[in-house]
């Protein structure tokens, strides 16, 4: 039922007036008492456990029967596939937040994870890997299934689609200070990469651009870094007149920032911006970092930039970040990247 709910969400979007029916309400009554009295399996327990964080973003969670199913996470992660368990690792990454008592379920979770990494699919390792980065500072018990993980990717790297390229590297960069060994799997991920840009959507790009900039210094022998920035600068330009929302705001920013941290200069790209967001009203649109990131980015590009064509750009950038607040050491931190920008 509750994969059901997932699915209508999806095609038909499902109202909170809608999920607080008395129907639905009793449903999870009735399942909190199923899984309390261990009427419910380990893969149901799985889907149910997967199904209310897909459905957590706008709509309330049944915290009650979470709660059951925490509980009860120890007695069935030993039943659980390779899918399941990755499904209900990704679920308590992703429900942290809005409730927290679901990190009780992770030491049972990341107990299996050595295990069973070696029946894992491409798309379960880069989950799993993904949400060990995601709670690593909550429940630092599950930086050890990262080895484990890690032995696998390499061997699956292969058949994974973009997004599964997209969350390993952002995870690798998320982790390479706590498990240093997670960088053994970045050539070949890096291999990859060339072949499916064309395919990534524009945030998979921008977060897999940002990890590997990033990286690049802690494991120098990985080549061709300035091609896959160069073609993404010439992919990004292409999209730019019809990007919108947030493959807009937040990836624009960080692909001009990646250009510039690397010192990859797209001369096109560049000048499509500035004319895009050439006026203060379009530039508000943009979050903090973002303002900063191009403002920093266009000033680190003067070098290259010798007719100083962006003056104006500049100018604007640089007025709008004032207007925010932000001192130039706010805007020259943002080249550290977003997990690492001074300003909170």
């Amino acid at each position: 039922a509750y994969t059901q709910l997932v699915t209508l969400k999806r095609r038909k979007g499902l109202q909170q007036r809608e999920w607080d029916s008395p129907v639905l309400l009793r449903l999870h009554a009735r399942v909190e008492d199923m899984v309390l009295e261990e009427q419910v399996g380990a893969r149901e327990t799985a889907n149910i456990f997967w199904s209310i964080a897909q459905l957590s973003g706008r709509l309330s969670i049944p915290t009650q029967l979470l709660a059951a199913l925490v509980k009860s996470v120890p007695t069935k992660v030993k039943g659980m596939d390779e899918q399941n368990l990755s499904n209900t690792l990704w679920a308590c990454a992703k429900l942290k937040e809005v409730a927290p008592g679901v990190l009780e379920a992770v030491p049972a979770i990341v107990a299996q994870i050595p295990i069973i990494a070696t029946d894992m699919v491409q798309q379960a390792l880069s989950n799993c890997l993904w949400a060990v980065g995601q709670l690593k500072d909550e429940a630092p018990e599950v930086l050890e299934a990262v080895p484990a993980i890690v032995m696998q990717i390499p061997k699956k790297a292969q058949k994974m689609v973009p997004q599964d390229l997209s969350n390993n590297l952002l995870a690798c960069a998320q982790l390479n200070d706590d498990v240093p060994e997670v960088l053994d799997m970045l050539p070949a991920i890096v291999g990859e990469i060339p072949a499916k840009l064309q395919g990534m959507k524009p945030q998979e790009m921008s977060n897999s651009l940002e990890a590997l900039v990033l990286l690049r210094d802690s494991v120098p022998e990985v080549g061709g870094v300035d091609d896959i920035l160069s073609s993404a600068a010439e992919r990004l330009n292409t999209l730019l007149p019809n990007l919108r929302g947030k493959d807009f705001s937040f990836t624009v920013p960080v692909v001009v920032w990646a250009c510039a941290k690397a010192e990859v200069y797209h001369g096109e790209l560049l000048d499509s911006v500035a004319t895009r967001l050439g006026s203060r009203t379009k530039l508000s649109a943009l979050p903090d970092f973002g303002v900063c990131a191009l403002s920093w980015s266009y000033q680190d590009y003067q070098v290259l930039d010798s007719d100083d064509d962006f003056e104006d750009f500049k100018a604007l950038l640089m007025s709008e970040t004032e207007k925010r607040g932000f001192s130039e050491a706010d805007v020259q931190s943002c080249q550290h990247g977003r997990s690492g920008w001074n300003y909170r």
